[in-house]
């Protein structure tokens, strides 16, 4: 199950952000307000490096404390976008513990909130509930204030998400029922349609997870007439919930219609949660067809996701653990955090993995009950001979080892790592083998897991881009994200910062000043 409004929950926290305006007395507040404006409507959206940049400019120059929170917020928020999610928590906190210490508690709301929608991405629930109750007490100094009604709404909604994560559907419906009716209290027609439809899409899934299908085409019907801003997202979403029902229905057509559309729209989306849903949705659909392959196939693609959200909750754990020390000053406060995210990591990795080792079971067992749909042929083992490579408990030939790494540099050569599909076994299907053996010749020869061999070609591609490629020196970095197959901007960004330690912007300044050099160099020799 995956946060399904999130994205929808921080736009609606930054439209109330936005609103949050000072009064005219003198030009700096007009300034601050005319910068800050344009850095949430059109930095953010066009140049992130600009936007970081002129956000902590604004952080500087802020005189008010109100000022300074707002900044800090939108300095997370640009962060978060980036893919720093340690920084954006960082950042936040400070807001929320200013906003706290100055009684400012519409902005404690919205820090507090958007710090437990930080959490909840990242899968520490314990403290996403912890900052979602601090956000409800500071929401509660202000029951005359004409946004509380908005942003209760928000709080209930996140509630019924935490309780859909612990599996308990029917307080997810209390929550999401009491987050409806709050906004019989708020006015604005847009704002108001908007976090409508990422209820009712709420009320689908919840029903789905309950079973009750013929009430989630109801909240579906319902959806329809809401979602007039044919935001990608939800509309990923909701083809999802359409795809999913009509399965069940064994309405096959009409279910693969909308799954292929829910992809579509997810990938736009660049929401790797919405995307891994998708394809959840997608494997279920081939296994209840029993085309068992394509079932696989998304199995593996789901793998490979799950596999890096858990390196990256890992690493970006242990980083907001290690900034959120610092501020601590009490050992036993460290100390009570530090076991909480160990728990709960090793708590996730074990889920985890048996989540995939049993899919994979169950994937294993169709396909040989169901021989007659697919036929596999078994692989045969070979008697060990000195030139065959023995490893995991079964021996590859030196001359089946020869053959797939010759054909992988083919596929190298055609740069296959670019497609946003690439997996473990579409390749395996292109070099005519067997996943066993071509991961195992991939950790021999390269040192590394498949994912980590694409990821690194991906990363290369990029660079020798910048290097010989002057046109993609001007290239977005979210163009160059797709470009090189990265499903989104921020795990371009994470990857990227895994393999090279500096940041994608870091790396092409540096290539940039390298090239002017160059060119410098070259116009003296001439």
């Amino acid at each position: 199950m995956i946060n399904s409004y999130r994205l929808i929950s921080i736009l609606l926290l930054q439209v109330i952000i936005s609103n949050y305006t000072f009064s005219k007395d003198n030009i700096t507040e007009a300034e601050f307000d005319s910068v800050y404006f344009h850095i949430a409507s059109t930095s953010l959206t066009h140049n992130l490096d600009n936007a970081l940049s002129l956000s902590d400019s604004l952080y500087k120059v802020s005189k008010k404390p109100s000022q300074q929170i707002r900044s800090l917020l939108l300095k997370a928020y640009v962060n978060e976008n980036m893919g720093k999610i340690d920084e954006a928590v960082y950042l936040a906190t400070k807001a929320e513990k200013k906003a706290q210490q100055k009684n400012h508690f519409d902005l404690a709301t919205k820090a507090a909130g958007y710090i437990s929608s930080l959490y909840q991405s990242v899968n520490l629930h314990s403290e996403a509930e912890r900052y979602l109750l601090k956000a409800e007490q500071a929401n509660a100094m202000l029951k005359d204030d004409e946004m509380f009604a908005l942003r209760q709404s928000i709080i209930l909604h996140d509630k019924a998400f935490l309780e859909i994560e612990k599996g308990n559907y029917e307080n997810a419906l209390k929550q999401l029922h009491l987050s409806e009716k709050m906004l019989d209290e708020y006015d604005s027609s847009y704002i108001k349609s908007y976090s409508l439809s990422t209820i009712y899409e709420s009320f689908i899934d919840v029903n789905i997870q309950l079973e009750n299908y013929q009430k989630a085409q109801a909240y579906v019907d319902t959806l329809k007439t809401y979602n007039e801003t044919n935001d990608d997202a939800i509309l990923s979403l909701l083809n999802g919930h359409i795809g999913k029902i009509a399965l069940e229905q064994n309405n096959y057509d009409k279910s693969i219609s909308h799954l292929n559309k829910a992809l579509e729209y997810s990938k736009t989306s660049e929401n790797m949660k919405f995307i891994k849903k998708t394809y959840d949705r997608l494997h279920q659909y081939f296994s209840k067809i029993k085309d068992y392959p394509n079932a696989l196939r998304f199995q593996n693609k789901i793998d490979s996701i799950t596999t890096l959200e858990i390196e990256q909750n890992k690493v970006i754990t242990e980083s907001i653990l290690e900034k959120l020390r610092k501020e601590e000053e009490s050992w036993s406060s460290k100390n009570k955090v530090y076991i909480l995210i160990i728990s709960i990591l090793v708590i996730l990795l074990l889920i985890s993995v048996f989540y995939i080792k049993n899919k994979r079971l169950q994937l294993k067992s169709n396909l040989k009950k169901d021989d007659k749909e697919v036929k596999v042929e078994p692989t045969p083992t070979p008697q060990l001979k000195n030139e065959e490579v023995k490893s995991h408990g079964f021996t590859i030939p030196k001359e089946t080892e020869l053959r797939i790494l010759k054909n992988l540099k083919i596929l190298e050569e055609n740069k296959f790592f670019l497609s946003r599909d690439v997996s473990l076994s579409a390749t395996t299907s292109k070099l005519n083998s067997n996943t066993r053996y071509v991961s195992q010749v991939i950790r021999k020869n390269k040192n590394k897991d498949f994912t980590s061999y694409v990821n690194e070609l991906k990363i290369n591609y990029v660079i020798d881009l910048w290097k010989n490629d002057p046109k993609a020196i001007n290239y977005k970095l979210s163009h160059i994200a797709e470009l090189s197959g990265f499903t989104s901007h921020s795990n371009f960004t994470f990857v990227f910062k895994k393999l090279t330690k500096m940041t994608p912007s870091n790396c092409l300044e540096k290539i940039k000043k390298e090239n002017l050099k160059k060119q410098s160099a070259d116009n003296k020799e001439v």
